[in-house]
């Protein structure tokens, strides 16, 4: 049976004070979604790229670099670290939530999706892309401005949006990852780091309405075939180092979306355990 302590990994961690701008550059050079946040070497919080993402959004003309990361940190949720795994899916799934702290003492590790992800392939070789697959997905048309486009992930807490064209096929996706990369576009560390950077310049760039959707997004939707099972969706998803792809059906049109959150929710209803 595999446990919480045996498959987390040791966090990448920041302290509290540390300000914003740096938690930025600090996703943006280890490529992560998220940052626990410590006080005193000891871990209680976390930050993720979409709560940035809603604070320069939401905040004008207010220095980067003078407001500490804790004040937009939110509460960890963390689980014993004897948990079985099957447990710890489950407490994500109900919370909605994309990590959880593993602790025993104290929280000494993190759990990811993509870290149960990587355990239970095994348990979901039987099943096909078909029987999970969401076809009720979001999406927006790809020559619709930026400032539509993210206010749409922003109000509906989604991480990425695949984009179509006027017939309505899938032509590219875009990620909340891609919308920070343009707010810091052709600033390096240093800059990001400056006293002078605030979030109207910022949100200037987020909310313009002179880029579209399709000069931002990736041109490829990584598919797979609808009867694809899920050990194999799980490999590619770990491979390409993405949350989700699309479902192609028998004319390799877009079907569906299969996110790492449906193969978790798979896992707990099946009936094998770990």
């Amino acid at each position: 049976m595999k446990i919480a302590k045996n498959v987390m990994n040791s966090p990448i961690t920041i302290d509290k004070k540390i300000s914003i701008g740096e938690t930025i550059s600090k996703l943006l050079k280890e490529k992560i979604s998220r940052v626990l946040i410590s006080e005193d070497s000891v871990i209680t919080r976390i930050v993720s790229e979409k709560d940035i993402c809603h604070f320069l959004l939401e905040k004008q003309n207010e220095s980067i670099n003078k407001i500490p990361i804790e004040q937009i940190s939110k509460k960890i949720f963390s689980i014993n670290a004897e948990e079985d795994l099957k447990s710890c899916t489950k407490e994500m799934v109900q919370k909605n939530i994309g990590s959880l702290g593993i602790k025993s003492e104290k929280i000494n590790g993190i759990l990811t999706k993509t870290d149960i992800v990587k355990n239970i392939q095994a348990e979901l070789k039987e099943k096909k892309a078909v029987e999970i697959m969401s076809n009720d997905y979001l999406w927006e048309f790809s020559d619709l401005p930026i400032n539509h486009i993210f206010k749409k992930m922003i109000d509906f807490n989604i991480s990425r949006l695949i984009l179509k064209e006027e017939n309505e096929i899938s032509s590219g996706i875009i990620t909340i990852r891609d919308l920070l990369k343009l707010g810091f576009r052709n600033l390096n560390t240093s800059s990001i780091q400056s006293e002078e950077l605030d979030t109207g310049l910022l949100f200037e760039r987020f909310y313009s309405d002179k880029i579209k959707g399709q000069e931002l997004s990736s041109k490829e939707i990584i598919s797979v075939p609808m009867m694809e099972n899920l050990s194999k969706v799980c490999s590619l998803l770990l491979k390409e180092g993405i949350d989700g792809v699309g479902v192609l059906n028998d004319n390799n049109i877009i079907w569906g979306v299969l996110t790492k959150t449906d193969l978790l929710k798979s896992y707990i209803n099946g009936k094998n355990s770990s």
